[in-house]
């Protein structure tokens, strides 16, 4: 089954001490802008329950090119930067989405 969302990618990032408050803070930023873009299909921010200090991102596009695009925009790239300033670990893997 074609699945009508054509990219995606989960990250998971882990805030540095004392600076979770701040990384969900960014990370609600990205997610307001983040929507008005062309191509966003869904962006969504969760906390991982076993892990307090830590934050899930799963996105999804209608292309890569979207995504990549989005986050060269002013606005969201410097959110972003303060996202990669306030977390370590950050794991993120490409998603081939199947069906919806």
């Amino acid at each position: 089954m074609n699945s009508p969302y054509g990219y995606g990618l989960a990250t998971k990032a882990r805030a540095l001490p004392g600076k979770h408050e701040l990384l969900v803070e960014a990370l609600e930023e990205v997610t307001r802008l983040v929507f008005n873009v062309p191509g966003c299909l869904s962006y969504v921010v969760s906390t991982l329950p076993a892990e307090p200090d830590a934050v899930f991102i799963t996105e999804f596009w209608d292309h890569p090119d979207s995504q990549r695009s989005a986050f060269a925009m002013a606005g969201i790239y410097e959110v972003a930067l303060r996202f990669h300033a306030l977390s370590t670990d950050i794991e993120q893997h490409e998603l081939q989405p199947l069906a919806s």
